[in-house]
């Protein structure tokens, strides 16, 4: 796959649902299962994960953005439901909108898109009762076959003057980007971001 062909195929993706006036699912090969939080924790299927999802958004009468937590620990995944968090591009679903994936971004163009969501709609919705696991870094095929340290540090760099500092490098993990807690003092005076 070509570094910005991911990113194409997610606009494309956005343009044929949102030209039938349908939200737009997004969700990666690199998907290896989900499983929901309620009552206990317990496997749930992709269907059933994306009327959940479907569910989240539909009910939230600002977000046009919504997602799961980043990761597979039902720890880190609280409280249910996060409205200025970062949105993981591998399994998220998307309201019709302008809004667009940047071109630019080879890499974590789901940072992108998320502040995106927050400047222009003030909020997203991220689902913390849903959990899935990616194989993000070791599955062939996709950005594992671009990704390298230097390309990593050239796109956070992009997102970080960007987005004016909204987003930071995460000290614990190398190549890894957070979102700061309150991003909007960051997004001030920013100009609203048109559909690309």
């Amino acid at each position: 796959m070509e570094s910005d062909s991911l990113v194409a195929a997610r606009n494309q993706a956005l343009s044929a649902a949102f030209n039938m006036g349908v939200y737009s699912l997004q969700v990666s090969d690199d998907l290896r299962w989900f499983k929901y939080q309620v009552p206990n924790l317990h496997e749930v299927t992709g269907i059933m994960a994306a009327e959940l999802l479907y569910k989240t958004l539909h009910s939230d009468t600002t977000a046009h953005l919504a997602g799961i937590p980043p990761t597979d620990n039902p720890y880190f995944a609280k409280p249910r439901c996060q409205y200025h968090h970062f949105i993981i591009g591998d399994f998220c679903m998307v309201k019709p909108t302008p809004l667009r994936f940047d071109a630019a971004c080879t890499l974590k163009e789901d940072y992108d898109y998320t502040l995106a969501h927050l400047l222009h709609y003030g909020r997203v919705v991220r689902d913390g009762r849903l959990l899935a696991a990616f194989r993000h870094y070791d599955n062939t095929g996709g950005a594992c076959d671009y990704r390298t340290d230097e390309r990593e540090h050239a796109m956070m760099l992009y997102l970080i003057n960007k987005w004016n500092g909204a987003v930071y490098p995460n000290s614990k993990r190398k190549n890894e980007l957070l979102i700061r807690r309150n991003p909007f003092p960051y997004l001030r005076g920013m100009e609203p971001v048109e559909a690309r």
